[in-house]
């Protein structure tokens, strides 16, 4: 067989290849010998982490983040709790920045998921369901929530207070306060749905908002002491800056639909 050489200059991009890959090989095996197994309620994690299995906790918290920066993977798994005050299926309390949380069901606690002076949030793919005071609460700037469910929580189904929130793909049903609430400048909410809620179906307060695609219906027609109110699928306050989009609103307890009506495009709402 004949042999191949390489020589100069080409031997030692070769080798700078070779090394560089090994490099990324080893960092990736350590990062995944970091990463952490949730296995019993109130766990604190500081690494990245993964549920392992379904977790019933009574009297405490699901899962309490430890440090900033890391990713919590439900793995598809439910955090059930038993509706105990001050206890969250995840508990971000301390504020810690930058967390990803993905993937699996919270219900049962006080609240879903908290996140307190926290910025930089990434919430995706979760279920937040039949929680006492709020699906998902959320203080700090620039928080997004994504492909995520909020229903039949005892408050609102989604809440964010903070700059440049973004709710995106998710959806907000038969909760007892508004659907989706952010409060803060810059807030986006695209292509969402917020229906059968007891107060309003989306409500944003603050300036230089976007909402667009998404989709309000039959707000406020619960049979509460809230349902004699009229409640509009589409609701944004405290601005100098006209919001933009175009929504569809129908079948809400207020005539109006949205307020202010430019949200409402009569148009798409008839299709």
């Amino acid at each position: 067989m004949r042999q191949v050489h390489i020589a100069g200059p080409w031997r030692m991009a070769c080798l700078l290849v070779l090394g560089a890959l090994v490099l990324a090989l080893v960092a990736s095996e350590a990062n995944a010998e970091r990463e952490m197994p949730i296995t019993t309620c109130g766990q604190v994690v500081k690494t990245n982490a993964f549920l392992t299995h379904d977790l019933t906790c009574s009297g405490r918290a699901g899962v309490v983040v430890g440090a900033p920066g890391i990713t919590i993977n439900l793995n598809g798994f439910a955090l059930q709790g038993d509706g105990s005050f001050g206890r969250y299926g995840v508990d971000d309390m301390h504020g810690f920045d930058g967390v990803t949380v993905e993937n699996g069901v919270v219900r049962g606690f006080d609240y879903g998921l908290v996140g307190f002076g926290a910025n930089n949030l990434v919430l995706e793919g979760l279920v937040a369901s039949g929680n006492a005071s709020g699906g998902i609460f959320v203080v700090g700037s620039s928080a997004q929530i994504q492909s995520s469910r909020a229903s039949g929580n005892g408050g609102d189904g989604i809440c964010a207070l903070g700059l440049s929130a973004a709710v995106q793909s998710s959806t907000a049903s038969a909760n007892d306060g508004n659907g989706i609430y952010l409060s803060g400048d810059f807030s986006r909410i695209l292509s969402s749905t917020a229906s059968t809620n007891v107060a309003d179906g989306i409500v944003v307060v603050g300036n230089t908002a976007r909402l667009d695609h998404n989709r309000t219906e039959a707000n406020g027609n619960i049979g509460s002491i809230h349902s004699a109110a009229r409640r509009l699928g589409i609701l944004v306050v405290g601005n100098t800056t006209a919001p933009t989009g175009a929504n569809i609103a129908d079948r809400n307890s207020d005539p109006a639909q949205c307020r202010p009506t430019s949200l409402c495009d009569p148009a798409r709402g008839r299709s």
